[in-house]
Parts: structure tokens; C-alpha cells; sequence
């Protein structure tokens, strides 16, 4: 199975809350890349899952913009500001059997801290990157530490 992990792209430094933080223009141009990069390597999700705070679903609209995911997007707000453990707990709840590529749009530190587990590696997502792991197993709920190998990592202008 391939996992996608997508931390949001770049956002104003303060909002009204932290839930409603926009993405600067920076941040477009990011997630724009990366819908890019999709369209490039003719990527077809079988699930996509987003938190439904303005930044991931912003980033989530910029990177369909490019690429026009035909998937349905599943936002949710367990997905805001969580752990990697809640992460991998959520995926291996909503993660279909007969998924192979999953991609999923998140924050820090959860994000990052979920790659470092699956890979048994420091990693450490800047805003507006990607990741793009394989898993030795075929479902995510068999998912452990170290089980996944770094296929490909992106950032727009870098």
C-alpha cells in the first residue's frame, strides 16, 4: 500500500482561531505543486482523507485544482491537530481493505511524527510537503515501526 502524507501549505500567522488560518500565497503555489506533480505521475487515489480545518482543505483545493482528484474527500475533524498515534488509529478505521493508495492531508506534528514511526526515520514535513511511503503490508491496521520504505518526498521550489 502507498500512503500520500501531505502537510498543508503555507498560512497566515494568525486568524480568529486556529481552525480558520487561510494559506498564503506561498502555501497556494505549494499545494498547487504538488496537484502538479500528481497530474505528472498520473496518481489515482482510491481513498483521500483531509482535516476539516480551512488550511488542509485550502491546500486540499489547490492541489485538486491541478490534478482533479475523482475521488470523494473524507474531512474530518479527528484529523485536526492530532497524534500520530490518532492518525494511525483513524486510518486503520477508515482505511478500506481494498485500498493501495491512500492519501491524507494534515498538520504537524502528528504528520510528521506518523512518517517517522511508519518509517523508522527522523522525518520532519515543512508546510507544503509531501511524502509518498510504501508499507510492507497491504492493510494499515498491520502497520507497525519501520514498515514502510520513502518512495519520494516534495516541496514547491525545492
Amino acid at each position: 500500500m502507498k500512503l500520500y502524507l501531505v502537510r498543508h501549505g503555507k498560512t497566515e500567522a494568525f486568524a480568529d482561531s486556529d481552525k480558520l488560518r487561510n494559506l498564503l500565497p506561498r502555501g497556494i503555489a505549494q499545494a498547487k505543486g504538488i496537484g502538479a506533480l500528481f497530474l505528472n505521475q498520473n496518481e489515482l487515489f482510491d481513498q483521500i482523507f483531509c482535516s476539516n480545518a480551512n488550511r488542509t482543505k485550502q491546500t486540499f483545493d489547490q492541489i485538486n485544482s491541478q490534478f482533479n482528484a475523482v475521488t470523494e474527500v473524507n474531512y474530518s475533524s479527528d484529523l485536526y491537530l492530532c497524534s500520530s498515534t490518532e492518525l494511525l488509529r483513524f486510518l486503520s478505521e477508515n482505511v478500506k481493505e481494498s485500498s493501495t493508495k491512500v492519501l491524507l492531508i494534515g498538520h504537524n506534528d502528528g504528520i510528521s511524527d506518523l512518517a517517522t514511526f511508519l518509517t523508522g526515520q527522523f522525518v520532519s514535513l515543512k508546510t507544503g510537503s509531501l511524502i509518498t511511503l510504501d508499507l510492507q503490508h497491504t492493510k494499515i491496521n498491520l502497520a507497525d515501526e519501520g514498515c514502510a520504505k520513502i518512495i519520494d518526498q516534495f516541496r514547491e521550489g525545492v
